[in-house]
């Protein structure tokens, strides 16, 4: 047997070491293959077995070839130790000697250490025992789901685990013992990390934490470790350990408090179906004088104060000079007596909510604190009669006093909204829908949660995704909901929902999702909100990402149609980068609901996220059809449920009542498997989908008497048919309702699948808190989901079109025109246009089409403002408008297809031409000069552009004269300059230059071109006057032209101008020959473009950086060069000649002068087509410094040629020849 030592890590990973060289085990198989065999030394295992539990979903052949493979991959493993791998043709063990295992060594030393220890060396022993748990056994490896091998996987885990914690937990004892009390703490924290819900050991460190830390330490841990077995195990810590924490608070000095931030509990007391004229509308009920008279009766003179906002419901708050404990124990109490008072308990709507707020106290004698009625009033409305809802902390101090005095008449119930506003829960974040059908257990799914749990296993290592598609009502949702609650475990969950409404509303999903995290309906600028939000800027370091994602640019706020957009590439960079930094080192799970109605844009960024994806990510993707999904994501297609579990889930749906056979037979043969039907259908068929007192039984029906079993048996007697496909069903459940309250259905269903109260209360005229109560009613039945700080959203997409439609035509126009009306100072552009269009207002819908198209188009997404543009042209041409209106749409797609194809899109100028007719038909000069400047942009990159260049120059220039307008003038003196620089007639392009530049030195006149124009002319001129510094070559001058230029762009701060700036830097140094410098430059300007996404820029940099490199002897990589060409070829190439001169000086200098001449010749069908002669003098210089490279004789004569013609252009370029005949 060979020598070699062998070391096997199984605890934390599994990991071979063969004379101290990590080996690769490359497959999971592999490695449980040598775990089951170390963890059985020196007994032998039959091979069939082994093959078997390996790979329990293979045949026996296939099996049998797969461990042999394994076998002699664990063999090349072992290298010369592979002797200790032993078999014959039936058997296969591993040696019991020559080898050791920390698993094993963990097992004897836990048996070893059992028994009483005193000798200190025996402690040293210990702790290094204890520190071979390093982590679980095999993490990060996994077994086939419900196989033999998951299951020992299993027991090995917790029989490590167990072993590790009993010998933290002897090594703190011992520790603790001997009055080493920080060495008992840190032990202490190994031990919780293994068993977080062990009471001794959480004692033992709250005792050590006490004396070192100090006791608000020690009392913070038993806060958290309170709410921990709340929220895992539903207990209380036992008495031993309340003891210990009641001595540490008696230890403890009383803190003062200030009085402005006293801790109050908030009573709130509503009587359901109230009547504004003074009575209750329960039968038999209070009337709401007779609940006043109670309650002042039962508070009595205490502490505790009475408030009325308006008839109907009672406040009652408690909190001076009660302590926080105390006074929620009082308003609990008074809600049990209130609950247990005679005629109360089915009439009134309590909860108890538990904050701080800032006041002071002798407010809390006058009135409660305004920002909590509003958040009280919607945390009541999501209780029931005879229900307490209280915060999770208020209700671990309530639960046993509340058992002692309550009896059966109420129910409390830990709640987490209104978080910002609860002592525990200092964090918003969005409340998980309720619901029975998210509550069922996942009935007949169980195959296909274990393939997404695969995936999302998968997504640890490399990003993942997968696409399940299906009908409505097949269950997708409650699929992913369940895999979801399986990701928050270990990484972040981020839940995108797409809807119908907002299909042209550029990254409306994530718009919502970033609204849910602060507390607020996106595009609201609410002071508080945007508190949140730039909290949240910091912690995942966006730079203003959020802010710009959440409330986009609204019409008006830039002056100019043509201010600067944001790059789509640039948003995906920093989305992606906020997603590093908001998962860390968890991961990230992302769901997008309903992807077939995902926008444009949200799709383009989709495609880019599935291809680019950094991040350790699983994205799940949730359709309707596989057409939707995007190209390569595996797609999923659950089936519909077969008989077993479609009996099964009508078993478990609620309500729980058993169900006839006749009515069970029924309700399957409709259903077909559909999970949806047959859960709305029990309910439709119980006759309880809505609360009885909203059932509408006919005219002078009784209600039975018997309860509602006997209600479906009366509908049964009297043949009542069954809906026969879903969409009847819901409308039947909907027909339910009474008159008023399916008109408040249809009218929250009018603004969207979600929504907020306060804005539906601004359209149906209702305060918000008079919709509560109905609300809560439609939470109990199962229509709606309650959201974070008063949002809702319909149960599924299905029950929201019913909704709708069971709105009458006219009713639901007219409440679509009174939601774009009255909600359009905090609704995207978007989501007016299409109220409008619903509302049946072309011209209306026509001027929030071209709003709408104005925002997208700042915000990047170009397809997105297309389509809006496109609409309003088509609502205008219908209508026979024209106008500014129309000239706005035109000039808003052109420039957005500026931005998508290129300044050399023939399609931008043929909306331009359009623009340019309607402009000139009005006579106003300020649409003539966007137009003019429109035409400018896309004639710049087409052949033959020189001479429209000019004209459209020289008609800009007049244009802004007549109109006073320095803006325009800078903006067409620079586009002038622009022009001569590029057709080589440098000395005639700088007056025009220095003209735009002195027009931006006037005091605010830099921000100002930028805002009208939409660009940075003033420092665009500043660039090309560098450049041509440059080509006249004096040292003094270019310093004094580079700093100007920086000044300005300093003053200006604007990213685009910058990068432009940089950019134009970064060529100059090339120019002047200056490889460092430019080097230099090329950085600032990716840092800048790459952030942003601006892909010419970025070009730029790569082609300088590569040619200042190969000047300063460094390595290069030819191909990315060849490919920064191609795509400036595409991209703008009429400016392709800039690319080509630093690549044909790099070719020279790396001796490919073949390779040079053919890219000048290249160069000079540029020139001959575009007529750009900016370089025309470079290009003859360096094709003669090839020609000399090559050495022939006819080389040398035609490099003096070359040379010659060289400088003949630069001295046209300079107007030189021209003054030296002019001396003459």
């Amino acid at each position: 047997m060979s020598a070699s030592m062998i070391e096997i890590c199984l605890l934390g990973g599994c990991r071979l070491y063969v004379d101290g060289r990590e080996v690769d085990l490359r497959y999971d198989k592999v490695r449980l293959l040598l775990a089951w065999l170390a963890m059985e030394p020196g007994v032998p295992q039959r091979r069939e077995r082994l093959a078997s539990r390996l790979w329990p979903d293979a045949d026996g052949d296939a099996a049998r070839r797969s461990l042999r493979h394994a076998i002699h991959v664990l063999r090349a493993a072992l290298g010369t130790a592979h002797d200790r791998l032993e078999g014959d043709r039936q058997t296969l063990l591993l040696a019991a000697d020559g080898w050791r295992c920390d698993a094993l060594a963990l097992a004897a030393a836990q048996t070893r250490f059992a028994r009483e220890l005193n000798a200190a060396e025996d402690i040293v022993a210990l702790e290094q025992a204890a520190s071979l748990y390093g982590g679980e056994f095999l993490a990060g490896v996994d077994a086939a789901e419900d196989s033999e091998l998951e299951a020992w996987l299993r027991d090995q885990r917790d029989a490590a685990a167990s072993r590790a914690a009993q010998l933290w937990r002897r090594l703190a004892a011992l520790r603790q013992a001997s009055g080493m009390m920080r060495e008992a703490m840190s032990a202490t924290q190994r031990l919780i990390e293994l068993a977080p819900l062990d009471e001794p050991a959480n004692r033992t460190y709250m005792e050590a934490l006490a004396e070192i830390d100090g006791i608000d330490a020690a009392l913070a841990h038993y806060a958290s470790f309170c709410r921990r077995l709340m929220e895992e195990s539903d207990a209380e810590p036992d008495a031993k350990t309340q003891s210990l924490a009641a001595r540490l608070r008696a230890k403890a000095a009383p803190e003062a408090v200030l009085p402005e931030r006293r801790p109050i509990a908030l009573l709130c007391a509503q009587l359901v179906d109230y009547d504004p004229d003074g009575a209750s509308t329960c039968r038999d009920g209070p009337t709401f004088s007779s609940l006043l008279d109670l309650v002042r009766q039962r508070i009595g003179d205490g502490t505790a104060r009475l408030v009325v906002p308006h008839e109907g419901l009672a406040l009652v708050h408690f909190g001076v000079p009660l302590a926080l404990e105390e006074s929620a124990l009082a308003a609990a109490r008074l809600a049990v007596e209130l609950s247990g008072h005679a005629g109360l308990s089915a009439c009134l709507v309590q909860a108890i909510h538990c904050a701080v707020p800032t006041m002071s106290v002798s407010a809390t004698g006058q009135e409660p604190p305004g920002g909590f009625v509003n958040a009280a009033l919607r945390l009541c409305a999501l209780g029931h009669g005879g229900e307490i809802l209280a915060s999770a902390e208020a209700a671990s101090w309530l639960r046993r006093d509340l058992d002692r005095r309550g009896g059966e008449s109420f129910r409390l119930i830990p709640h987490p909204q209104h978080a910002e506003l609860v002592v525990v829960r200092p964090r918003a974040r969005r409340a998980r829908p309720r619901g029975d059908d998210l509550e069922l257990p996942l009935v007949g799914r169980r195959a296909e949660l274990a393939q997404l749990l695969r995936y999302l296993r998968a997504a640890r290592r490399i990003a993942t995704s997968v696409a399940v598609v299906g009908e409505v009502g097949l269950g997708k949702t409650r699929l992913a909901y369940e895999v979801v609650r399986h990701a928050r475990r270990r990484s972040l969950a981020v839940w995108l929902r797409c809807s119908r409404e907002t299909v042209y509303e550029p990254l409306a999903p994530l718009r919502s999702w970033i609204g849910a995290l602060i507390g607020a309906a996106p595009g609201v600028r609410d002071a508080r909100a945007l508190k949140r939000l730039a909290r949240l800027e910091r912690r995942w370091r966006t730079e203003g990402l959020l802010a710009e994602l959440f409330a986009p640019a609204m019409e008006g706020e830039a002056e100019g149609i043509a201010a600067t957009p944001a790059s789509l590439s640039g948003t995906f960079a920093r989305l992606m980068a906020m997603a590093a930094a908001a998962a860390g080192a968890r991961g990230l799970t992302l769901v997008i609901d309903d992807v077939q109605w995902a926008d444009e844009t949200t799709c383009e960024l989709l495609d880019q996220w599935l291809a680019n994806t950094s991040v350790a990510a699983f994205t799940l993707l949730l359709a309707r059809e596989p057409g939707n999904v995007p190209v390569g994501v595996p797609v999923m297609q659950p089936p519909r449920l077969d008989d077993a579990a479609s009996r099964d889930l009508l078993g478990l749906a609620s309500p729980q009542r058993p169900m006839t056979r006749a009515e069970a037979e029924a309700g399957l043969r409709l259903a077909e498997g559909l999970p949806l039907f047959l859960v709305e259908l029990k309910r439709h068929w119980a006759g309880i989908g809505f609360p009885q007192r909203d059932l509408l039984l006919g005219s002078g029906a009784q209600r039975p008497a018997h309860g509602r079993g006997t209600q479906v048996a009366e509908a049964a007697r009297r043949g009542v048919e069954l809906p026969r496909n879903l969409h009847d069903l819901l409308a039947a459940r909907l027909d339910r309702l009474s008159p008023k309250l399916r008109r408040l259905a249809g009218s929250a269903a009018v603004l969207g699948n979600e929504g907020d109260i306060v804005q539906l209360s601004r359209v149906v005229d209702e305060p918000p808190a008079q919709l509560l109560p109905q609300f809560a009613r439609f939470v109990e039945a199962g229509l709606l989901y309650p959201l974070e700080h008063g949002a809702y959203q319909f149960r599924h997409q299905a029950l929201h079109r019913a909704a709708l439609e069971r709105l009458p035509l006219d009713e639901r126009r007219a409440l679509h025109g009174r939601a774009a009306e009255r909600l359009a100072d905090c609704l995207p552009a978007a989501r007016v246009a299409w109220h409008w269009e619903s509302a049946g207002e072309p011209g209306k819908a026509m001027l929030a089409h071209v709003a709408a198209g104005r925002q997208a188009f700042l915000q990047g997404a170009q397809r997105d403002a297309i389509s809006h543009f496109d609409s309003a042209l088509m609502h205008g041409a219908l209508q026979r408008i024209e106008g500014a209106t129309m000239l706005s749409a035109w000039m808003g797609k052109g420039l957005a297809l500026v931005e998508l194809e290129g300044y050399g899109s023939q399609a931008a100028s043929d909306c331009f031409r359009e623009a340019q007719e309607l402009a000139e038909a009005s006579g106003d000069l300020e649409m003539r000069l966007q137009v003019e400047w429109g035409l400018w942009l896309p004639s710049s990159s087409r052949v033959g552009h020189r001479g429209a260049l000019h004209r459209h120059s020289r008609v800009l220039i007049e244009l802004a004269t007549r109109h006073g307008d320095a803006a325009w003038l800078a903006a067409g003196h620079q586009a002038m300059g622009n022009n001569l620089y590029f057709i080589g007639r440098f000395a005639e392009a700088e007056p025009h230059l220095r003209l735009a530049a002195e027009f931006g030195e006037s005091p605010g006149m830099r921000r100002r071109i930028l805002e009208r124009v939409g660009q940075a002319s003033d420092i665009y001129a500043l660039g090309f006057l560098l450049w041509i510094a440059c080509k006249q070559g004096e040292p003094a001058a270019i310093d004094a032209a580079l700093t100007r230029a920086l000044t300005a762009a300093d003053q200006l701060r604007n990213p685009a101008a910058s990068s432009y700036l940089y950019g134009f830097t970064a060529i100059a140094m090339q120019i002047c020959d200056r490889p460092g410098e430019a080097l230099t430059w090329t950085a600032r300007v990716r840092a800048i473009a790459e952030a942003r996404g601006y892909d010419l820029w970025i070009a730029v940099a790569v082609m300088i950086e590569n040619w200042a490199r190969v000047r300063l002897g460094m390595t290069v990589e030819l191909y990315g060069l060849e490919a920064t060409l191609d795509a400036v070829d595409v991209a703008m190439p009429s400016v392709a000649v800039i690319f080509l001169i630093p690549y044909i000086d790099a070719l020279r200098h790396l001796e490919r002068y073949a390779d040079a001449l053919a890219a000048f010749d290249r160069a000079m069908s540029i020139v001959r087509r575009y007529r750009d002669r900016q370089g025309l003098d470079t290009l003859w210089r360096l094709r003669a410094a090839c020609l000399d490279g090559l050495g022939t004789a006819k080389a040398r004569a035609d490099a003096e040629k070359s040379r010659a013609r060289a400088q003949r252009i630069r001295a046209c370029q300079l107007g030189l020849a021209r003054k030296e005949a002019v001396a003459a």
